[in-house]
């Protein structure tokens, strides 16, 4: 036997006595220790946004955040809700200019909770959700779609019968969550109880083109286009699905109407450049 071997299991049974004599046995302390372990867990998959506003304001130069700063100090002393929401929606605002989104959250939800109006909890879950799609840590995005889920939840209590809040919350189970098929059959029974909302239909249709179904994805665009033939949106997509689709003439006509339907310049700049490798 070599050394490396009798090393290696001398080391084995050291570990062993020491799990063995070590940990107690009575049923009360393993019970303890259990709960110790599971919560230490939980603290592990989490994240605060003490622990967000502790490292952003660590990560920040004084010049980045003077204005953050001198808003906190006028909140700490303003009692009047309309100008503390007022305050609060400009803390919101300089975290969002920071891409600090998961923070311009947090004042939002603030903000929300003052006004409890569908509009302010949107706004509450689009910041979220921009937080989700923005940071690459992934405790960050867990806590940015978790909080952007219980705004749209709170959104559509306000307004049930606005899409747009059901179909927000679907995407954030479609993007961030581990059950993609909830949000998925959450926006297409929405599609399926009112046809007619264009919404839903340009969204699935932009689901099945990531998926590659292709003609489903044309079937839903051309839907949204009959209910809404100005939409440029649903164009631009009907385009992206038929050049996927290796119909490039077909892809050219929609991005042409495109042209003719809007006069944002980016958005144009976007469409020639596509136009030309056509």
């Amino acid at each position: 036997m070599s050394k490396f071997q009798i090393a290696t299991i001398g080391f084995a049974v050291i570990l062993f006595l020491g799990l063995y004599l070590g940990v107690p046995t009575k049923p009360r302390d393993r019970a303890q220790i259990n709960k110790t372990r599971a919560l230490q867990a939980e603290e592990a998959s989490t994240i605060t946004v003490d622990q967000l506003l502790k490292a952003a304001k660590g990560q920040l130069d004084k010049s980045q955040l003077a204005s953050i700063l001198q808003l906190e100090k006028q909140l700490e002393t303003t009692q009047n809700s309309k100008e503390r929401s007022d305050l609060l929606k400009s803390i919101s605002s300089e975290w969002n200019k920071l891409n600090r989104f998961a923070l311009g959250g947090f004042y939002a939800e603030q903000v929300a909770d003052i006004a409890q109006s569908d509009t302010a909890w949107s706004i509450v879950g689009t910041t979220y959700y921009s937080g989700f799609q923005q940071s690459t840590d992934s405790l960050t995005r867990k806590y940015c779609v978790d909080k952007a889920i219980k705004a749209f939840e709170n959104a559509i209590s306000f307004s049930p019968d606005n899409s747009s809040h059901k179909v927000n919350l679907g995407l954030c189970y479609v993007n961030g969550s581990g059950n993609p098929m909830k949000g998925i059959l959450m926006i297409r029974d929405l599609a399926d109880k009112n046809p007619k909302d264009v919404l839903a239909s340009t969204t699935l249709g932009k689901l099945s083109l990531r998926t590659g179904q292709y003609e489903k994805a044309i079937g839903r665009f051309k839907n949204a286009i009959q209910n809404d033939p100005t939409n440029v949106d649903a164009h631009y997509w009907l385009a992206q699905a038929y050049i996927e689709s290796g119909d490039k003439t077909k892809g050219k006509i929609q991005l042409n109407k495109c042209l003719q339907l809007t006069n944002d310049k980016v958005f144009v700049n976007r469409v020639q450049s596509i136009l030309k490798t056509l």
